[in-house]
């Protein structure tokens, strides 16, 4: 059984100049078992228990029936409720921030308290969220007393540690009506405890029960704060999702809300547009900085091992309103090799033409989103995947995604976005539901 309040002994004054300033907050507690008299274990007749209906007896000292967060517990949600129950009706009059008290070691921490006659509760309500990872000690004073006057006697304190996590809460898709891309991307808030090891679990289907008690497996795991689909989510739907994050380090859990969004009809008509790419930029980077080149939007562009090559299209302002159905991207090579080609999603934003090798612009290990497929007979090479328009969804419209990385395996030369013949340029074709209005100035075209 748990441990219950205790009667601390008295300070003994500071640690000696070579002691520790101060013990991990399970070692704190294990000390602490040694130290305190438990006041709710049979036997130890200080405080009794008695059914929480039963009549107060006269003459007899306040006495506590439950403690939230129980005494010793470990890994306590930074939110939880923290409150002390009594069989007995307080005085309010003795309850207050001059009697009741919430420590972090002897610091004293801003809080707000009050008696709930109803339940029978001294409440406590922390100014501030609690700290992460962190041990607090509740302390009441003796002089607490009944409505008839008799005081507790004795001070009463136990401890508990914060758990080292944040809830994952659902950011986007946004709760509401209407549809979402069967491509739109999962955020969350809720920032990990960075010095540990924590990973967030992404469940998400059909039946909102089993994504509630997480009775099924995790569709993904991950450790950034969000989950493109590797494959579409298949239309008509309501899905339910939710996200759990997990501390390898502490063994600490923290389960999020429910959240949910709907798919389109399959039957929604499509429309599509063509998207002018913003920038675009190549560099040669050789160990004789003589022969390194930088080239701002030319006229062609190059990818292989001595090459950084990077494109951005502006689909913050052109296709925010969308909700993409697919997307493909058509590039010419010039000439025609097999240099096995593939595009890459960079981590984070750079300059026009700030480029450097191997970056900026940075790509993650895991973050290659599709293979250049040449169209037979062609000079043209197809980019498309499903994580692609995935990509380029949430690029339209959530914070943290950026462009896009060109690389091969050999060297490969193509036309730039102002190739002199314009049937050698690229082409971005974004699919989208018919939904809400193309935005002005989009064009249908087929390369």
């Amino acid at each position: 059984m748990s441990a219950a309040p205790r009667f601390p002994l008295p300070d003994p004054g500071p640690a000696p100049p070579h002691a520790p300033s101060r013990a991990p907050g399970w070692a704190r507690c294990a000390a602490l078992v040694v130290m305190i008299a438990l006041a709710m274990v049979p036997g130890c007749n200080t405080i009794k228990r008695p059914p929480p209906d039963a009549p107060a007896a006269p003459g007899i000292s306040p006495q506590i029936t439950k403690l939230q967060p129980p005494a010793l517990s470990t890994g306590v949600v930074y939110d939880t409720d923290i409150f002390v129950e009594f069989a007995q009706q307080l005085d309010t009059a003795t309850v207050n921030v001059r009697t009741v008290f919430l420590k972090i070691e002897t610091v004293r921490q801003p809080i707000t308290v009050w008696y709930d006659p109803a339940t029978r509760r001294i409440r406590v309500v922390p100014d501030q969220p609690l700290t992460l990872y962190e041990t607090y000690t509740v302390e009441l004073s003796a002089t607490i007393s009944t409505v008839d006057g008799h005081p507790l006697g004795q001070s009463v304190s136990w401890q508990f540690t914060v758990s080292s996590l944040l809830r994952p809460q659902p950011a986007y898709p946004p709760a509401g009506p209407g549809y979402q891309s069967p491509f739109v991307a999962l955020t969350w808030s809720g920032p990990p405890f960075t010095d540990l090891d924590v990973s967030f679990e992404v469940y998400a289907g059909a039946d909102s029960a089993a994504i509630a008690a997480r009775s099924v497996a995790p569709i993904g795991v991950t450790q950034k704060k969000y989950y493109l689909p590797r494959t579409r989510w298949s239309l008509g739907t309501r899905y339910f999702w939710a996200i759990t994050a997990a501390n390898a380090s502490t063994l600490d859990r923290l389960d999020g809300a429910v959240a949910s969004f709907t798919t389109p009809p399959a039957n929604t008509p499509i429309d599509s547009m063509v998207v002018a790419a913003s920038e675009w930029s190549r560099l040669y980077w050789d160990a004789n900085p003589q022969y390194r080149e930088r080239v701002c939007q030319p006229e062609s562009l190059t990818t292989g091992p001595n090459y950084s090559c990077s494109l951005r299209w502006p689909l913050s302002t052109v296709a925010s309103t969308l909700r993409l159905a697919g997307a493909t991207l058509w590039m010419t090579m010039m000439p025609i090799r097999s240099s096995r080609p593939n595009i890459w999603a960079v981590r984070a934003r750079w300059g026009n033409c700030v480029l450097g090798y191997p970056g900026p612009p940075f790509v993650d290990d895991d973050a290659m989103l599709a293979d250049g497929v040449q169209v037979p007979s062609t000079s043209l090479l197809r980019y498309e995947s499903d994580v692609f328009t995935a990509h380029l969804e949430a690029l339209s419209r959530l914070p943290g995604f950026f462009g896009y990385a060109m690389r091969s395996q050999g060297n490969q030369v193509y036309g730039s976005p102002n190739a002199f013949n314009v049937a050698n340029r690229p082409v971005l074709k974004l699919y989208y539901y018919r939904t809400s209005p193309a935005p002005s100035g989009s064009a249908p075209a087929t390369p």
